[in-house]
């Protein structure tokens, strides 16, 4: 449905993003339905004449295909007629729709409005309740809600939704305030079977009014969302509800991230199956009622035998507990959930299930034996159903690449492109791919492409409200940018962080630590960025996913260079409290740490001898390419360079040799004439500089 009054694209009552030329295009295209538009016609009536050539109708076209891309079972009606015009096939119906019809079915987004009543003893003047009234019908209409009139609401018959509101004054003395005046206005919504109430407080009554506008059209929609039957609607239940908060445009006053577990109660009218949709949104939003709520929901599955909710209700809990930052009971939790999924088919509620079971243990760095059914599901093909579903079986297979340490990164590289015209509601998930993506490229060695992964899944998690995207993604952009001397843009990560309103969570506190450790040590202050790397490393260090290897590379360089042995031991401690016997990497990183140790104690040989079994221990990845530098650096400071071995360990070194400031300097190394090096001795030498310059260069 192409809505031109609200210059609006839906699809099975999803939102499509759409942008303005493009609309404009489809829309002429869809008045014209029948006969083929000649390009020249689009350049005079769509773009006025403007200096445009050929190729930016071709490009507007691609626009409006991506929109329609991610609907199943639906070709997009634009054809090309080659080297003509474009023209639109199928059947277009052409209707006006009455004030009010935004919505299908019985949950219409329409309301009777009715002027508020003032609160007994509220001494203000008699025409502010009809003021109240015509401000209200304005502030709806922004906030995407048609108000209806006596009359027309009779004629909705069932379908209509009548509001009753109160406006009082807030009760300051009670709380020993003598500030200004707060004005709450309550709302209550009624319609046939339902019932529920909004309020909202602010020092003028019109400013209360706009915020109960936009708390009643997000309740409105909500209803809208969780009534529907149609099959489209309820396979992209979760998009929707995804989309709620900061849609429609205006944000909506100060209205909470969380999705009110009271709307979820008395909305669903009792049916599982939505409320497991709301439920799992609200863990993913970090609401801090979502133990409660799982645990009840959990009770109400068990009695209606519903075992797959059963188990749905325990990877709620799990996904809200990794959120707030506490993981040490996601893998039990995780395992309890995958029990009830046994006999699981190819639903939707069982792709997303496996998915996130599989994207909680790898970010956790959890040990799990996959169910036969999940991987059966997982190594199929899905060719059809919801994009959201889509995105959610790439994301698993994009985990198990990671773990396998396998080098397709390009080709996902090219899925990624290719479906990053994201809906609304799938930015959160989006963005896990895009972080994704770049973890892979990162390990490839494009640091390029990383980076530009990395911003992406920072932008789009910066549209959602899921809470771990929009920090895990700004810290490992940080991260990056800071290793790459892009001071810009680690600062932009850093004042990022300060304004998200997640303060309160121990993980943002770790984040904002290790970003300003990094920035600490880009200007030199190495003891004061270890004292935050100290404090960040125990929230951190269980974010398996998100603080890659690099990282623990990164902590043993600052550690060295405070030049303390109890600080490089306890790390050493620590880094071997996470190795395991299969972990490469981490085996090369403890042996690092114990290079590190050595080269403290000024015993350089076994400093160089550990140092080049870290190299050669750690699998091929970006470890293995930071390792190379610390190996080439010892075989340079200890002795006379073997052609072979050093050439190979620049090689391995890849980007961050050219990339990275260190990597550059080390470059310099190499390439300096044999008179520069000085004898120690006749069988070793060192290059002639301070002692306090020495160090295995794998961090800026």
């Amino acid at each position: 449905m192409l809505r031109s009054d609200h210059r609006e694209l839906m699809c099975d009552g999803v939102l499509r993003p759409m942008e303005r030329r493009a609309f404009d295009l489809l829309h002429y295209l869809l008045k014209h339905h029948g006969r083929v538009v000649a390009k020249e016609e689009l350049l005079e009536q769509v773009w006025q004449r403007r200096c445009v050539t050929d190729s930016v109708i071709a490009q507007a076209v691609l626009k409006v295909r991506k929109s329609l891309s991610d609907v199943p079972g639906f070709d997009c009606p634009v054809q090309t007629v080659h080297r003509v015009g474009y023209r639109v096939v199928g059947e277009v119906r052409h209707r006006r729709v009455a004030p009010g019809l935004t919505g299908r079915g019985p949950a219409l987004l329409a309301v009777l409005w009715p002027a508020p009543r003032l609160a007994h003893g509220l001494n203000l003047p008699p025409w502010l309740p009809g003021a109240l009234a015509g401000f209200s019908v304005l502030s709806l209409q922004a906030h995407g809600v048609q108000p209806i009139d006596a009359e027309r609401a009779a004629s909705l018959h069932d379908d209509s939704v009548q509001a009753r509101g109160l406006l009082r004054l807030a009760d300051t003395k009670a709380d020993g305030g003598d500030g200004p005046p707060v004005f709450v206005l309550e709302v209550e919504l009624t319609a046939p079977g339902w019932r529920t109430g909004v309020s909202a407080s602010a020092g003028s009554p019109f400013e209360a009014a706009w915020r109960a506008a936009g708390s009643a059209a997000l309740a409105l929609r909500l209803r809208q969302i969780l009534l529907s039957t149609s099959p489209g609607e309820v396979e992209r239940r979760w998009e929707r509800l995804a989309a709620l908060v900061g849609h429609p445009p205006p944000q909506m006053g100060a209205c909470s991230q969380h999705l009110p577990a009271l709307w979820c109660r008395s909305l669903v009218e009792r049916g599982l199956d939505a409320e497991a949709d709301i439920l799992m949104e609200g863990a993913w939003r970090g609401d801090p009622r979502t133990p409660h709520e799982s645990n009840e929901f959990r009770r109400r599955a068990s009695r209606a035998d519903a075992s797959r909710l059963e188990g749905w209700s325990d990877l709620c809990l799990a996904v809200y507990e990794w959120t707030a930052g506490d993981p040490r009971r996601v893998a039990h939790l995780v395992d309890r959930a995958l029990t009830h999924f046994d006999q699981a088919t190819s639903t939707s509620l069982a792709v997303r299930a496996g998915a996130i079971a599989e994207h909680l243990m790898a970010a956790v760095g959890g040990d799990w034996a996959q169910p036969a059914w999940w991987r059966k599901l997982r190594d199929a093909p899905i060719v059809d159903g919801p994009a959201g579903i889509r995105r959610w079986h790439r994301l698993a297979n994009l985990h198990r690449q990671i773990a396998r340490d396998a080098t397709s990164g390009l080709a996902f590289h090219r899925t990624s492109d290719a479906g990053s015209h994201v809906a609304p509601g799938c930015e959160g998930l989006q963005a896990l791919l895009h972080a994704l993506s770049g973890q892979m490229r990162h390990a490839d060695g494009d640091l390029d492409t990383a980076l530009s992964e990395w911003a992406r899944a920072h932008d789009l998690a910066e549209r959602s409200p899921w809470l771990i995207p929009r920090l895990l993604s700004r810290l490992a952009l940080g991260d990056l940018a800071a290793r790459l001397g892009d001071r810009a843009r680690l600062d932009a990560c850093l004042q990022g962080l300060e304004h998200l309103a997640i303060g309160g969570l121990p993980r943002w506190r770790a984040v904002n630590d290790w970003l300003q450790a990094r920035r600490l040590r880009l200007n030199g202050q190495a003891p004061a960025a270890w004292a935050l790397v100290d404090k960040a490393l125990p929230v951190l260090s269980h974010c398996s996913l998100w603080f890659r290897d690099e990282a623990w590379l990164f902590a043993i360089d600052t550690a060295w260079q405070t030049r303390s042995r109890t600080a490089l031991a306890a790390l050493r401690d620590t880094i071997g409290g996470h190795a395991r016997q299969h972990n490469r990497s981490i085996a090369a990183i403890a042996l690092a740490a114990d290079a590190t140790l050595a080269l403290l104690e000024r015993d350089k040989p076994q400093a160089c001898q550990l140092m080049l079994r870290a190299w050669q221990t750690a699998p091929s990845s970006s470890t293995k390419r930071q390792l190379a530098m610390a190996a080439a650096t010892a075989m340079l400071w200890r002795r006379p360079p073997h052609a072979q071995a050093l050439d190979q360990a620049l090689s391995q070194a890849g980007a961050w040799l050219h990339r990275s400031s260190n990597g550059q300097r080390l470059n310099q190394l190499h390439r300096r004439p044999q008179s520069e090096f000085t004898a120690a001795r006749p069988e070793h030498y060192r290059v002639a500089e301070p002692e306090a310059d020495l160090g295995w260069l794998w961090a800026p």
